[in-house]
Protein backbone atom coordinates (compact mmCIF):
# COMPACT_ATOMS: atom_id res chain seq x y z
CA UNK A 1 0.00 0.00 0.00
CA UNK A 2 2.76 2.24 0.79
CA UNK A 3 4.76 1.79 -2.27
CA UNK A 4 1.55 2.34 -3.94
CA UNK A 5 1.06 5.99 -2.53
CA UNK A 6 4.90 6.66 -3.04
CA UNK A 7 4.36 5.69 -6.95
CA UNK A 8 0.74 7.81 -7.36
CA UNK A 9 2.97 10.70 -5.17
CA UNK A 10 5.76 10.59 -7.68
CA UNK A 11 3.38 10.45 -10.81
CA UNK A 12 1.14 12.91 -9.69
CA UNK A 13 4.17 15.53 -8.80
CA UNK A 14 5.33 15.21 -12.87
CA UNK A 15 1.94 15.82 -13.81
CA UNK A 16 1.86 19.33 -11.67
CA UNK A 17 5.37 20.02 -12.54
CA UNK A 18 6.50 17.90 -15.75
CA UNK A 19 9.36 17.40 -13.92
CA UNK A 20 9.93 13.68 -14.55
CA UNK A 21 10.21 15.17 -18.53
CA UNK A 22 12.21 18.13 -17.90
CA UNK A 23 16.02 18.40 -19.32
CA UNK A 24 17.90 17.38 -16.21
CA UNK A 25 21.68 15.71 -16.09
CA UNK A 26 19.70 12.31 -15.03
CA UNK A 27 16.69 12.60 -17.90
CA UNK A 28 19.60 13.56 -20.69
CA UNK A 29 21.52 10.25 -19.75
CA UNK A 30 18.02 8.47 -19.41
CA UNK A 31 17.15 9.74 -23.06
CA UNK A 32 19.86 8.33 -24.30
CA UNK A 33 18.18 4.92 -24.14
CA UNK A 34 14.45 5.47 -25.11
CA UNK A 35 12.89 5.86 -28.58
CA UNK A 36 12.06 9.70 -28.63
CA UNK A 37 15.23 10.20 -26.54
CA UNK A 38 17.35 11.69 -29.42
CA UNK A 39 14.84 14.53 -30.23
CA UNK A 40 14.36 15.54 -26.64
CA UNK A 41 18.17 15.72 -27.04
CA UNK A 42 18.41 17.71 -30.07
CA UNK A 43 15.53 20.16 -28.36
CA UNK A 44 17.72 20.41 -25.31
CA UNK A 45 20.80 21.74 -27.33
CA UNK A 46 18.77 24.05 -29.23
CA UNK A 47 16.90 25.36 -26.10
CA UNK A 48 18.00 28.95 -24.76
CA UNK A 49 16.00 28.71 -21.60
CA UNK A 50 17.95 25.83 -19.92
CA UNK A 51 21.25 26.16 -18.50
CA UNK A 52 23.90 26.12 -20.56
CA UNK A 53 25.67 22.95 -18.63
CA UNK A 54 22.41 21.29 -19.86
CA UNK A 55 22.37 21.90 -23.66
CA UNK A 56 26.17 20.76 -23.36
CA UNK A 57 25.54 17.77 -21.68
CA UNK A 58 22.76 17.25 -24.28
CA UNK A 59 25.05 17.71 -27.48
CA UNK A 60 28.06 15.26 -25.50
CA UNK A 61 25.50 12.62 -25.47
CA UNK A 62 23.79 13.18 -29.10
CA UNK A 63 27.80 12.89 -30.02
CA UNK A 64 27.73 9.28 -28.24
CA UNK A 65 24.50 8.19 -29.81
CA UNK A 66 26.55 8.73 -32.99
CA UNK A 67 24.66 11.69 -34.08
CA UNK A 68 27.52 14.39 -33.95
CA UNK A 69 25.90 15.75 -36.93
CA UNK A 70 23.14 16.76 -35.52
CA UNK A 71 25.16 18.16 -32.24
CA UNK A 72 27.27 20.13 -34.92
CA UNK A 73 24.30 21.61 -36.79
CA UNK A 74 21.94 22.88 -33.60
CA UNK A 75 25.32 24.16 -32.48
CA UNK A 76 25.42 26.10 -35.56
CA UNK A 77 21.91 27.84 -35.37
CA UNK A 78 22.59 28.90 -31.71
CA UNK A 79 22.32 32.87 -31.22
CA UNK A 80 26.10 33.73 -30.71
CA UNK A 81 26.39 35.01 -27.35
CA UNK A 82 24.30 31.37 -26.16
CA UNK A 83 26.27 29.31 -28.45
CA UNK A 84 29.60 30.96 -26.67
CA UNK A 85 28.26 29.90 -23.56
CA UNK A 86 27.17 26.59 -24.50
CA UNK A 87 30.90 25.61 -25.65
CA UNK A 88 32.41 27.15 -22.23
CA UNK A 89 31.00 24.29 -20.71
CA UNK A 90 30.80 21.91 -23.85
CA UNK A 91 34.75 22.13 -25.02
CA UNK A 92 35.71 20.68 -21.07
CA UNK A 93 33.23 17.56 -22.02
CA UNK A 94 34.52 16.95 -25.41
CA UNK A 95 37.87 16.93 -24.35
CA UNK A 96 36.55 14.38 -21.81
CA UNK A 97 36.02 11.71 -24.44
CA UNK A 98 38.47 12.65 -27.13
CA UNK A 99 41.52 12.26 -24.66
CA UNK A 100 43.29 9.22 -25.31
CA UNK A 101 44.96 7.28 -22.51
CA UNK A 102 47.29 4.39 -22.79
CA UNK A 103 50.76 5.18 -23.54
CA UNK A 104 52.40 7.13 -26.49
CA UNK A 105 51.71 4.41 -29.08
CA UNK A 106 47.49 4.13 -28.34
CA UNK A 107 45.25 4.34 -31.11
CA UNK A 108 42.50 6.85 -31.04
CA UNK A 109 39.38 5.04 -31.14
CA UNK A 110 36.20 6.38 -32.68
CA UNK A 111 34.13 7.96 -29.86
CA UNK A 112 37.92 9.71 -29.21
CA UNK A 113 37.78 10.78 -33.01
CA UNK A 114 34.48 11.40 -33.44
CA UNK A 115 34.66 14.23 -30.30
CA UNK A 116 38.06 15.42 -31.69
CA UNK A 117 36.08 16.36 -34.57
CA UNK A 118 33.43 18.21 -32.87
CA UNK A 119 36.20 20.10 -30.88
CA UNK A 120 37.40 21.21 -34.30
CA UNK A 121 33.79 22.48 -35.74
CA UNK A 122 33.15 24.46 -32.59
CA UNK A 123 36.54 26.03 -32.79
CA UNK A 124 35.19 27.69 -35.68
CA UNK A 125 32.40 28.68 -34.06
CA UNK A 126 34.00 30.37 -31.11
CA UNK A 127 36.83 33.47 -30.89
CA UNK A 128 39.32 34.63 -28.17
CA UNK A 129 39.76 32.44 -24.88
CA UNK A 130 37.45 29.27 -26.26
CA UNK A 131 39.33 28.87 -29.43
CA UNK A 132 42.70 29.09 -27.33
CA UNK A 133 41.46 26.67 -25.37
CA UNK A 134 40.37 24.26 -28.03
CA UNK A 135 43.77 24.81 -29.44
CA UNK A 136 45.46 23.66 -26.67
CA UNK A 137 43.20 20.45 -26.54
CA UNK A 138 43.83 19.94 -30.35
CA UNK A 139 47.50 20.26 -30.25
CA UNK A 140 47.47 17.73 -26.72
CA UNK A 141 45.57 15.16 -29.12
CA UNK A 142 48.04 15.36 -31.86
CA UNK A 143 51.10 15.65 -30.04
CA UNK A 144 51.13 13.58 -26.88
CA UNK A 145 51.40 10.64 -28.55
CA UNK A 146 52.42 8.93 -31.66
CA UNK A 147 51.36 11.42 -34.07
CA UNK A 148 50.75 9.22 -37.23
CA UNK A 149 48.15 7.40 -35.48
CA UNK A 150 46.51 10.18 -34.59
CA UNK A 151 46.69 11.88 -38.22
CA UNK A 152 43.84 10.09 -40.12
CA UNK A 153 41.28 9.56 -38.09
CA UNK A 154 37.87 11.44 -38.72
CA UNK A 155 36.54 13.86 -40.34
CA UNK A 156 39.27 16.10 -40.16
CA UNK A 157 42.98 15.40 -40.97
CA UNK A 158 46.11 16.37 -38.89
CA UNK A 159 47.09 18.50 -41.50
CA UNK A 160 43.86 20.45 -41.77
CA UNK A 161 43.86 21.23 -38.14
CA UNK A 162 47.41 21.78 -37.21
CA UNK A 163 47.26 24.32 -40.42
CA UNK A 164 43.56 25.83 -38.77
CA UNK A 165 45.98 26.12 -35.38
CA UNK A 166 49.12 27.90 -37.03
CA UNK A 167 52.22 28.33 -35.04
CA UNK A 168 51.43 27.63 -31.54
CA UNK A 169 51.29 23.82 -32.54
CA UNK A 170 55.21 24.20 -34.05
CA UNK A 171 56.94 23.56 -30.59
CA UNK A 172 55.72 20.27 -29.54
CA UNK A 173 55.80 18.71 -33.23
CA UNK A 174 59.18 19.88 -33.66
CA UNK A 175 59.94 18.43 -30.92
CA UNK A 176 58.39 14.92 -32.06
CA UNK A 177 60.54 15.05 -34.64
CA UNK A 178 63.39 16.24 -33.08
CA UNK A 179 63.12 12.89 -31.41
CA UNK A 180 63.19 10.56 -33.66
CA UNK A 181 65.94 12.23 -35.70
CA UNK A 182 68.22 12.37 -33.04
CA UNK A 183 67.59 8.91 -32.21
CA UNK A 184 68.28 7.75 -35.70
CA UNK A 185 71.96 9.42 -35.48
CA UNK A 186 72.75 7.90 -32.47
CA UNK A 187 72.30 4.69 -33.70
CA UNK A 188 69.42 4.09 -31.56
CA UNK A 189 66.58 3.35 -33.66
CA UNK A 190 66.06 3.31 -37.55
CA UNK A 191 63.08 5.42 -37.06
CA UNK A 192 62.13 8.01 -39.58
CA UNK A 193 60.42 10.81 -39.28
CA UNK A 194 56.83 10.39 -41.43
CA UNK A 195 55.46 12.49 -44.39
CA UNK A 196 52.71 13.26 -41.88
CA UNK A 197 54.61 14.75 -39.16
CA UNK A 198 57.00 16.51 -41.87
CA UNK A 199 53.74 17.75 -43.59
CA UNK A 200 52.39 18.98 -40.27
CA UNK A 201 55.31 20.85 -39.12
CA UNK A 202 55.18 22.75 -42.54
CA UNK A 203 51.79 23.39 -42.41
CA UNK A 204 52.29 25.04 -38.28
CA UNK A 205 52.90 27.94 -40.72
CA UNK A 206 55.95 29.35 -38.62
CA UNK A 207 59.31 30.53 -39.47
CA UNK A 208 60.82 28.56 -36.79
CA UNK A 209 59.23 25.38 -38.69
CA UNK A 210 60.47 26.40 -42.55
CA UNK A 211 63.81 27.06 -40.54
CA UNK A 212 63.63 23.44 -38.72
CA UNK A 213 62.27 21.53 -42.48
CA UNK A 214 64.91 23.17 -44.32
CA UNK A 215 67.80 21.56 -41.59
CA UNK A 216 66.12 18.41 -42.02
CA UNK A 217 66.57 19.14 -45.67
CA UNK A 218 70.32 19.29 -45.70
CA UNK A 219 70.90 16.76 -42.35
CA UNK A 220 73.17 13.93 -43.59
CA UNK A 221 71.08 10.88 -42.34
CA UNK A 222 71.47 8.60 -45.61
CA UNK A 223 73.32 5.79 -43.70
CA UNK A 224 70.64 6.41 -41.04
CA UNK A 225 68.06 4.42 -42.58
CA UNK A 226 66.17 7.70 -43.96
CA UNK A 227 68.08 8.00 -47.56
CA UNK A 228 64.98 10.64 -48.80
CA UNK A 229 64.30 12.89 -45.57
CA UNK A 230 65.74 15.84 -47.43
CA UNK A 231 63.57 15.35 -50.23
CA UNK A 232 60.40 14.64 -48.63
CA UNK A 233 61.11 17.70 -46.20
CA UNK A 234 61.28 19.99 -49.18
CA UNK A 235 58.60 18.34 -50.40
CA UNK A 236 56.51 18.72 -47.16
CA UNK A 237 57.20 22.72 -47.38
CA UNK A 238 56.12 22.97 -50.81
CA UNK A 239 52.51 21.41 -50.22
CA UNK A 240 52.01 24.05 -47.09
CA UNK A 241 52.70 26.80 -49.24
CA UNK A 242 52.30 26.10 -52.69
CA UNK A 243 50.00 23.02 -53.50
CA UNK A 244 47.86 21.98 -50.52
CA UNK A 245 46.05 19.85 -52.54
CA UNK A 246 42.67 21.27 -51.64
CA UNK A 247 43.48 19.57 -47.60
CA UNK A 248 44.00 23.18 -46.08
CA UNK A 249 44.62 26.88 -47.43
CA UNK A 250 48.20 27.87 -48.21
CA UNK A 251 50.37 28.84 -45.06
CA UNK A 252 51.57 32.21 -45.50
CA UNK A 253 54.36 32.90 -47.31
CA UNK A 254 55.80 35.71 -44.74
CA UNK A 255 57.70 32.63 -42.96
CA UNK A 256 59.59 31.97 -45.96
CA UNK A 257 61.53 35.01 -46.74
CA UNK A 258 64.01 34.95 -44.29
CA UNK A 259 64.87 31.75 -45.57
CA UNK A 260 64.99 32.62 -49.48
CA UNK A 261 69.02 32.18 -50.19
CA UNK A 262 68.32 28.73 -48.23
CA UNK A 263 65.86 27.67 -50.92
CA UNK A 264 67.50 29.63 -53.88
CA UNK A 265 71.05 26.96 -52.56
CA UNK A 266 68.60 24.14 -52.89
CA UNK A 267 67.26 24.90 -56.28
CA UNK A 268 70.95 25.53 -57.36
CA UNK A 269 72.40 22.56 -56.60
CA UNK A 270 72.46 19.34 -58.14
CA UNK A 271 70.21 18.36 -56.26
CA UNK A 272 67.12 15.49 -56.96
CA UNK A 273 64.81 17.67 -60.07
CA UNK A 274 61.98 17.21 -57.60
CA UNK A 275 64.17 18.98 -54.92
CA UNK A 276 65.14 22.02 -57.30
CA UNK A 277 61.23 22.05 -58.53
CA UNK A 278 59.76 22.24 -55.47
CA UNK A 279 62.51 24.72 -54.04
CA UNK A 280 62.03 27.39 -57.09
CA UNK A 281 58.54 27.00 -56.61
CA UNK A 282 58.59 28.25 -53.27
CA UNK A 283 60.79 31.01 -53.78
CA UNK A 284 58.26 32.42 -56.42
CA UNK A 285 55.38 31.79 -53.61
CA UNK A 286 57.16 34.70 -51.97
CA UNK A 287 55.88 37.20 -54.21
CA UNK A 288 57.04 40.06 -55.93
CA UNK A 289 59.62 41.87 -55.64
CA UNK A 290 61.01 39.22 -53.09
CA UNK A 291 61.32 36.60 -55.80
CA UNK A 292 62.80 38.42 -58.54
CA UNK A 293 66.42 38.58 -57.30
CA UNK A 294 66.64 34.88 -55.99
CA UNK A 295 64.77 33.80 -59.24
CA UNK A 296 67.19 35.66 -61.50
CA UNK A 297 70.25 33.72 -59.68
CA UNK A 298 68.84 30.75 -60.70
CA UNK A 299 68.58 31.39 -64.14
CA UNK A 300 72.07 32.37 -64.42
CA UNK A 301 73.54 29.58 -62.56
CA UNK A 302 75.36 27.31 -64.94
CA UNK A 303 73.53 24.45 -64.39
CA UNK A 304 74.49 21.41 -66.36
CA UNK A 305 71.16 20.65 -67.81
CA UNK A 306 69.00 24.07 -69.75
CA UNK A 307 65.69 23.02 -68.67
CA UNK A 308 66.76 24.31 -65.21
CA UNK A 309 66.96 27.46 -66.27
CA UNK A 310 63.85 27.64 -68.07
CA UNK A 311 61.94 26.21 -64.63
CA UNK A 312 63.66 29.40 -62.93
CA UNK A 313 62.83 31.72 -65.66
CA UNK A 314 58.91 30.57 -66.01
CA UNK A 315 59.19 30.99 -61.73
CA UNK A 316 60.63 34.22 -62.19
CA UNK A 317 57.97 35.33 -64.97
CA UNK A 318 54.90 34.44 -63.04
CA UNK A 319 56.23 35.67 -59.82
CA UNK A 320 57.65 39.23 -60.99
CA UNK A 321 55.00 40.29 -63.89
CA UNK A 322 55.85 41.97 -66.79
CA UNK A 323 58.91 44.02 -64.78
CA UNK A 324 60.64 40.96 -64.95
CA UNK A 325 60.14 40.12 -68.73
CA UNK A 326 63.40 42.10 -69.81
CA UNK A 327 65.83 40.99 -66.97
CA UNK A 328 64.78 37.49 -66.99
CA UNK A 329 65.18 37.13 -70.78
CA UNK A 330 67.80 38.88 -70.66
CA UNK A 331 69.77 36.66 -68.24
CA UNK A 332 68.96 33.66 -70.62
CA UNK A 333 71.98 32.34 -72.15
CA UNK A 334 71.83 32.39 -75.59
CA UNK A 335 71.75 28.67 -76.25
CA UNK A 336 69.90 26.41 -78.82
CA UNK A 337 66.16 26.01 -77.43
CA UNK A 338 63.30 24.20 -78.90
CA UNK A 339 60.43 26.50 -79.94
CA UNK A 340 57.58 24.40 -78.27
CA UNK A 341 59.71 23.97 -74.68
CA UNK A 342 61.21 26.97 -74.77
CA UNK A 343 57.84 28.98 -75.70
CA UNK A 344 56.18 26.63 -72.79
CA UNK A 345 58.24 28.30 -70.33
CA UNK A 346 58.91 31.71 -71.60
CA UNK A 347 55.87 33.58 -73.88
CA UNK A 348 53.03 31.31 -72.65
CA UNK A 349 53.67 32.23 -68.81
CA UNK A 350 54.51 36.54 -70.05
CA UNK A 351 50.83 35.61 -72.16
CA UNK A 352 49.11 34.94 -68.86
CA UNK A 353 49.67 38.24 -67.58
CA UNK A 354 46.29 40.19 -66.29
CA UNK A 355 48.37 43.39 -67.03
CA UNK A 356 47.94 43.86 -70.55
CA UNK A 357 48.93 47.25 -71.49
CA UNK A 358 52.36 47.04 -69.08
CA UNK A 359 52.84 43.35 -70.52
CA UNK A 360 52.73 45.06 -73.94
CA UNK A 361 54.91 47.84 -73.27
CA UNK A 362 57.49 45.77 -71.89
CA UNK A 363 57.49 43.23 -74.96
CA UNK A 364 58.12 46.18 -77.41
CA UNK A 365 61.04 47.30 -74.91
CA UNK A 366 62.12 43.94 -75.86
CA UNK A 367 61.74 43.58 -78.97
CA UNK A 368 64.14 47.01 -79.58
CA UNK A 369 67.35 44.78 -77.97
CA UNK A 370 69.95 43.27 -80.47
CA UNK A 371 69.82 40.34 -78.72
CA UNK A 372 68.48 37.34 -80.81
CA UNK A 373 66.56 35.85 -78.11
CA UNK A 374 64.93 38.35 -77.10
CA UNK A 375 63.65 39.48 -80.16
CA UNK A 376 62.34 35.97 -79.98
CA UNK A 377 60.68 36.10 -76.82
CA UNK A 378 58.39 39.51 -77.86
CA UNK A 379 57.34 38.60 -81.63
CA UNK A 380 56.17 35.08 -80.16
CA UNK A 381 54.73 36.80 -76.96
CA UNK A 382 52.94 39.28 -78.92
CA UNK A 383 52.17 37.42 -81.09
CA UNK A 384 50.48 34.95 -78.35
CA UNK A 385 48.65 37.72 -77.17
CA UNK A 386 47.21 39.07 -80.66
CA UNK A 387 48.38 42.17 -80.44
CA UNK A 388 47.46 42.94 -84.14
CA UNK A 389 48.78 46.80 -83.18
CA UNK A 390 52.23 45.75 -83.24
CA UNK A 391 52.33 44.19 -86.57
CA UNK A 392 54.75 46.67 -87.29
CA UNK A 393 57.34 45.45 -84.44
CA UNK A 394 57.26 42.40 -85.93
CA UNK A 395 58.16 43.75 -89.85
CA UNK A 396 60.92 45.28 -88.61
CA UNK A 397 62.65 42.23 -87.26
CA UNK A 398 61.65 40.82 -90.45
CA UNK A 399 65.20 41.28 -92.20
CA UNK A 400 67.20 39.29 -89.16
CA UNK A 401 69.13 36.71 -90.50
CA UNK A 402 70.55 34.91 -87.06
CA UNK A 403 69.02 31.61 -86.93
CA UNK A 404 66.69 30.45 -84.39
CA UNK A 405 69.56 27.02 -83.23
CA UNK A 406 67.35 23.64 -81.97
CA UNK A 407 64.26 25.25 -83.09
CA UNK A 408 63.42 21.92 -83.85
CA UNK A 409 64.65 20.35 -81.18
CA UNK A 410 66.92 16.48 -81.73
CA UNK A 411 66.81 15.65 -85.48
CA UNK A 412 69.10 13.17 -84.73
CA UNK A 413 67.04 9.93 -85.50
CA UNK A 414 66.15 11.17 -88.71
CA UNK A 415 67.58 11.37 -91.53
CA UNK A 416 69.41 14.62 -92.91
CA UNK A 417 67.36 14.53 -96.14
CA UNK A 418 64.11 14.29 -93.75
CA UNK A 419 65.52 17.15 -91.48
CA UNK A 420 63.94 20.17 -90.95
CA UNK A 421 65.79 23.62 -91.62
CA UNK A 422 65.83 25.52 -89.14
CA UNK A 423 64.00 29.24 -89.59
CA UNK A 424 65.88 32.65 -89.03
CA UNK A 425 64.49 34.79 -86.54
CA UNK A 426 63.08 37.25 -89.54
CA UNK A 427 61.18 34.09 -91.13
CA UNK A 428 59.62 33.54 -88.27
CA UNK A 429 58.96 37.02 -87.86
CA UNK A 430 57.42 36.82 -90.72
CA UNK A 431 54.97 34.30 -90.23
CA UNK A 432 53.94 35.69 -87.32
CA UNK A 433 53.24 38.67 -89.04
CA UNK A 434 51.19 37.00 -91.78
CA UNK A 435 49.37 35.23 -89.08
CA UNK A 436 48.13 38.59 -87.31
CA UNK A 437 47.62 40.07 -90.51
CA UNK A 438 45.10 38.07 -91.20
CA UNK A 439 43.40 37.66 -87.34
CA UNK A 440 43.60 41.97 -88.13
CA UNK A 441 41.55 41.34 -91.40
CA UNK A 442 38.80 38.72 -89.87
Amino acid sequence: MRSLLVSALVAWTCVLGAGCDSPSHDNLDKWTRTKKGPDKLRAAVSDASLDPDLSAHAATNLLRKGLEGDARTRLEKLPPARRSAVAEKLVPRLWGLARIEGGDLAVPNGEQATAKDLLVDLRGMVEGAERARIDGYLVDWYTSGYYDARATPGRHPGAEVIRLIGAPASEKLIAMADSIVAKSLAGVDRLRVSDELLLAIGVSGSPASVEYLLKLAKLDVKDKGDKSLGKRAISALYRSYVDPRGLFTVADPAALIPHVQTLVGFASADQDGQVTNDAIALVRATGSPTCIAPLLAVVAYPHEDPQYRLIGASAALACGGPSAIKPVVLALPDAAYEHRNFGGSIWTVIAKSKERAATLSALRDLAAENSKLARWVAIEALAELRSTEDLGVLQTIAADRRKLTGYWGSQSDVSSKERKAEPTLGERARELAATLAAAKGS
